[in-house]
């Protein structure tokens, strides 16, 4: 092994993450998980415990965030190994995990921001207690750690309820728009409602020339592109397809011309919802985005209704941004069991 491979080695165990792309074998996951790591929203998402690496004698800073439907959101951890760089490290579901080396400034700005995350607020009375909000609708809540300087352990679990905000929270989201801004190509993707925790899963599913990628992907995120409602809004998609396009959607006629491309797909993606498993950039102008839909149909031996693999082709030629030039659909692939 080489020195660069045990450094990135060593890195991958400290942190407790993968990495992705790496030629470095990961060790198999127990057959059961115990009630211990279960309950961890850190080793349950693929991270190590805070003692282990306490032990090994690295610095963290590190927030697990669960959705407002009792979903794992993601991990973002910011690690400092004895005798690295600081790092940060992303996981995000499904997707690839992303890491980056971070700044000197970026990092000593989250060590002065985290001093006290782990404090408790003194509840405020409301200024007009007649038009307060009594509840919040689905928070989200997050779960942060670090490990200081001297060793000291300390956690804490917050919700983003604005009733009862918290110290905790407010310093995951800072470390999830901290991670944001240290990874260039996932600071290029518009955060329209989206939020930097929801970037970051989305600048998982880049790969290649990740700039590019990340381009082509704000155009697929233009509203009422990527989930359409209907013929009615064809007119306004048109100038997303190249025109040349010749559209086949399955089961579809083929058309040519981006007036007859943006009918068919207003029409038939907002029924069979194309969903992005992947954005690769082959070059500064040509993007490669794959996925599937998932067409009505006889359910199969699992349950599931047929799904179908395409590929959205984007270019950027002739003066004008991405649009789509290409959509090839490919045979229905296989269920498998849930």
């Amino acid at each position: 092994m080489t020195t660069v491979s045990r450094a990135l080695a060593t890195f991958a165990a400290l942190v407790g993450f993968g990495l992705a792309g790496d030629a470095l074998a990961q060790p198999a996951a127990p057959a059961k998980a115990s009630a211990a790591a279960i309950k961890d929203p850190f080793v349950r998402q693929g991270g190590a415990p805070l003692e282990t690496l306490a032990a090994n004698k690295a610095r963290v800073m590190r927030a697990a965030f669960v959705d407002g439907y009792d979903r794992d959101a993601g991990v973002i951890a910011f690690i400092r190994a004895p005798g690295e760089e600081p790092r940060v490290e992303v996981r995000m579901g499904s997707t690839r995990p992303l890491t980056a080396v971070v700044s000197a400034r970026a990092w000593n700005d989250l060590v002065q921001a985290g001093a006290v995350f782990d404090r408790d607020l003194q509840p405020r009375p409301p200024a007009n207690p007649a038009t307060a909000p009594l509840f919040c609708l689905h928070p989200w809540s997050a779960t942060v750690e670090a490990v200081d300087a001297d060793g000291r352990i300390r956690r804490k679990a917050g919700g983003s309820c604005p009733i009862e905000p918290t110290l905790a929270y407010a310093f995951a989201a800072r470390l999830a728009q901290a991670a944001v801004a240290e990874m260039p190509a996932c600071a290029m993707i518009d955060d329209r409602d989206l939020g930097p925790v929801r970037q970051l899963a989305q600048c998982g599913l880049l790969s290649g020339d990740r700039a590019a990628a990340a381009e082509a992907l704000n155009v697929w995120n233009t509203p009422w592109f990527a989930n359409p409602r209907g013929p009615d809004f064809a007119r306004s998609q048109a100038y997303l397809f190249h025109d040349k396009i010749r559209l086949a959607w399955p089961g579809e006629a083929p058309v040519e011309g981006p007036i007859r491309a943006a009918e068919v797909w207003a029409a038939k993606a907002g029924e069979a919802r194309f969903q992005v498993r992947r954005v690769h950039g082959e070059t500064a102008d040509r993007v490669r985005m794959e996925g599937a839909i998932q067409v009505d149909g006889p359910l199969d031996a699992y349950g599931a209704k047929p799904r179908i693999p395409m590929t959205i082709l984007w270019t950027r030629e002739n003066g004008f941004g991405f649009r789509v030039r290409d959509l090839i659909a490919e045979t229905p692939e296989p269920s498998q069991p849930r």
